[in-house]
């Protein structure tokens, strides 16, 4: 009988789904053979069986670069932990990867989720060659190239692998992913709902088809999976104003604001909810909180506007002033600038 080692013993459970098995093997590949990947498979098994926390512990303490499925994981830990900067520099090197999975999966999500073009890639000699490890690998690879060169290619995800759940969400489009997730049977679907990379994206299809019970849930779900708490309360302030619940988006829109979230946008959102409701001295001060972070012409216009109704004139003229320099709000500014100097001389007169 040939000698299996280590890695190979765990290549085998790897392409049987049996993680707890590959983490044995992968384990003692490590440590006793020293096999230069069985520390990135290690780290995926872990991503399989949504231990997060020793994920979490190698990043911190990383003193060895990653080659291959290891910079996959890193890619879902960076997620994970909501450092968005660094997410598009990990899928660039991601896709220098031998591993023609990881490429592959770099490659459409550069271009579904980060809107950035992807044919100067696929222009490259020999782009889309590369090695694979594993059976699920080389599958996942082969459905990849298979989108590239037909869109509207679909395939049917196998229940052992909630990898195959995170290929319908990243390759297909559209109101069929939606209606492909809402009639899968109960016992395919809870056990994906452990895996805060699939709630999420659950969470964000119940929003955008409008079932904000559905979005509601998932997402304080996603909340006891230890996933932070300031996207989940901001995106619970999208779905209280959905629905037309005003102090309750605001609760949730400050919650995300105490836990660390300070985007211009969050404090857009807060200033809307302070307009439905009346309250102007309260928009005024979201709004200048948002344009603190970012000098977007909208956002000076609508201050300017909400200085007009709290009758602050000089502030609201100098304002409309600075809109004259943009061209989005050029015409509007200029319109109210005409109303206001109409207004101030039948108040003189």
């Amino acid at each position: 009988m040939p000698y299996w080692s280590f890695f190979h013993r765990a290549q085998e459970a790897l392409n049987n789904a049996q993680w707890q098995k590959a983490e044995k093997w992968l384990t003692k590949a490590h440590k006793q053979e020293k096999h230069p990947l069985a520390q990135e498979y290690l780290l995926y098994v872990w991503l399989m069986q949504n231990k997060w926390q020793p994920i979490k512990s190698f990043f911190q303490n990383q003193d060895t670069p990653l080659e291959s499925i290891g910079l996959y994981v890193k890619y879902w830990y960076l997620w994970y932990q909501e450092t968005w900067l660094s997410l598009e520099p990990c899928l660039y090197q991601m896709i220098a990867c031998d591993n023609i999975f990881v490429r592959l999966f770099a490659l459409f999500r550069l271009h579904r989720y980060h809107k950035k073009p992807i044919d100067e890639f696929l222009n490259q000699k020999n782009f889309l060659e590369g090695i694979a490890t594993t059976r699920e690998e080389e599958k996942r690879a082969s459905r990849y190239r298979q989108t590239l060169n037909d869109p509207l290619f679909t395939f049917t995800p196998d229940a052992k692998y909630k990898e195959d759940f995170l290929d319908v969400l990243l390759l297909r489009e559209g109101s069929e992913i939606w209606d492909f997730f809402k009639h899968l049977p109960q016992k395919i679907l809870a056990p994906l709902t452990h895996d805060p990379r699939i709630l999420w994206e659950l969470a964000r299809l119940a929003f955008e088809h409008k079932d904000y019970a559905q979005c509601e849930k998932w997402l304080k779900k996603l909340e006891s999976l230890g996933f932070s708490g300031s996207l989940i309360w901001y995106h619970l302030g999208h779905v209280s104003a959905a629905q037309k619940k005003w102090f309750q988006a605001g609760l949730w829109y400050e919650k995300a604001i105490e836990k660390g979230l300070d985007t211009p946008t969050v404090w857009k959102n807060l200033a809307i909810l302070s307009l439905e409701q009346g309250y102007l001295k309260e928009a005024s001060t979201y709004l200048k909180e948002s344009l603190r972070l970012k000098r977007d012409p909208e956002i000076i216009y609508a201050l300017a506007i909400v200085n007009l109704k709290r009758r602050k004139y000089i502030q609201a003229y100098e304002l409309l002033r600075r809109c004259l320099a943009y061209e989005e709000v050029r015409e509007m500014a200029q319109s109210q600038i005409d109303a206001l100097k109409r207004f101030l001389r039948e108040k003189a007169s």
